[in-house]
């Protein structure tokens, strides 16, 4: 994985650090033009670090790709793909954020207890599922997630469960596939 962390140059305690897990264009991009939004800049000018690292390092976003990335490493010998109750890309992304927080912890620079994490689309899927499951996530910032992400899944219109099952099988572990067109049907927690 190649994690790229800039810090504010005038920092002198522990800062909060917004960890971002984007489609690549992190690290060795041509700076912004003149006038254009930096997202860098904007955080370090806020006193914070700015972490990223692109999904692609960790596992590739592709159905044909599974003996690749860290689920081919997981695969048992003659596996080909997970199987239907292990995960899927979203899955592998998020323990990707949680090993960059393993590192992010560790640096003298940053504040272990103020480690945001935000991606966009399925990285918004991505991020919420990290925080749920990494309680050192202070805050995430989800930007579109979208169906099977923030959305309502008991819906019949705008992006579906059947529309991800269908498009993008990959990102999500296989038994999502028993819920096709009964999405009604899905199991509800109980209230505590």
């Amino acid at each position: 994985l190649t994690l790229t962390v800039y810090t504010p140059a005038k920092s002198v305690a522990p800062v909060p650090v917004l960890l971002s897990i984007g489609f690549g264009f992190g690290a060795g991009k041509a700076p912004p033009k003149a006038g254009a939004f930096d997202p860098i800049a904007e955080v370090l000018a806020r006193g914070w670090a700015y972490a990223t690292i692109g999904y692609g390092d960790i596992q590739p976003d592709r159905a044909d790709r599974w003996t690749e990335g860290v689920i081919g490493l997981t695969l048992k010998e003659g596996q080909r793909r997970p199987a239907p109750d292990e995960w899927g890309t979203i899955s592998a992304w998020a323990w990707g954020v949680s090993r960059c927080i393993d590192y992010l912890v560790t640096d003298r620079a940053i504040d272990p207890g103020r480690v945001a994490v935000t991606g966009a689309s399925r990285l918004g899927k991505t991020v919420l599922w990290a925080g749920a499951q990494d309680e050192r996530v202070a805050a995430v910032f989800a930007v579109v997630p979208g169906e099977m992400g923030a959305s309502l899944i008991r819906r019949d219109w705008g992006e579906t469960l059947d529309d991800m099952a269908q498009n993008f099988p990959w990102q999500f572990a296989g038994n999502l596939q028993k819920w096709v067109g009964r999405w009604a049907d899905l199991p509800v927690d109980p209230p505590p």
